[in-house]
């Protein structure tokens, strides 16, 4: 039985190196969060075992060199347990610093996708005030247009004053021409009148 108790410390040491060794080199770059912590339960669930066969050894009868391996391997699971320990911590500050670069990398891709939207905002506006700025442009050449006409009609009609001035005979036809009007409504005022008149009297 001791020898079994023997070969099965053996065993258990030998399955926690090859544990600890395998928890040290696993990528970090990888989501396996869930992973290391079965790992690690693993290696507490074999300290435990390890520790209870070594407590079995060192209770039997045992000669002095025995009684020294027992010790010696009691030290070696309290070693276990540190390194153990020590590969927790790191293992959690790993972790820790690879959330933090991932949520780094989050935020660095959300800013440059806002930035990507800015840039496609500023350049909408951009294109707004050019339109703008042509419209801009187009009123202004309109209403250099207007005065243009205006004035040109404005200079029509002061020749054409001018021209009636200098020329007395074209200035009389005009005259008569609004006499003749003028009488001729006079004229045909009365006739409306006389007209009227007579209407008036044959309904009377």
């Amino acid at each position: 039985q001791k020898q079994q108790l023997k070969r099965e410390r053996v065993s258990l040491e030998h399955d926690i190196d090859q544990k600890l060794l395998a928890l040290c080199k696993i990528d970090m770059s990888r989501d396996i969060e869930t992973g290391v912590h079965a790992v690690e339960g693993d290696i507490e669930a074999l300290l435990q075992a390890l520790q209870k066969v070594n407590e079995e050894l060192m209770s039997m009868d045992c000669s002095t060199v025995e009684r020294q391996q027992n010790e010696y391997h009691r030290e070696i699971i309290q070693g276990y347990y540190q390194d153990l320990k020590t590969t927790k911590a790191k293992m959690k500050y790993r972790f820790e610093k690879e959330a933090l670069l991932k949520n780094c990398q989050k935020d660095i891709e959300e800013f440059k996708t806002g930035a990507a939207a800015l840039g496609k905002e500023r350049d909408a506006i951009g294109k707004v005030g050019d339109m703008a700025n042509q419209i801009l442009a187009i009123g202004e050449s309109s209403r250099e247009r207007l005065q243009a006409q205006r004035s040109t009609f404005g200079s029509i009609l002061d020749k054409s004053g001018t021209l009636i001035k200098k020329l007395p005979v074209v200035n009389d036809i005009i005259q008569k021409i609004h006499k003749k009007k003028s009488r001729d409504m006079i004229i045909l005022s009365g006739v409306i009148g006389l007209c009227l008149f007579l209407c008036w009297l044959y309904w009377k």
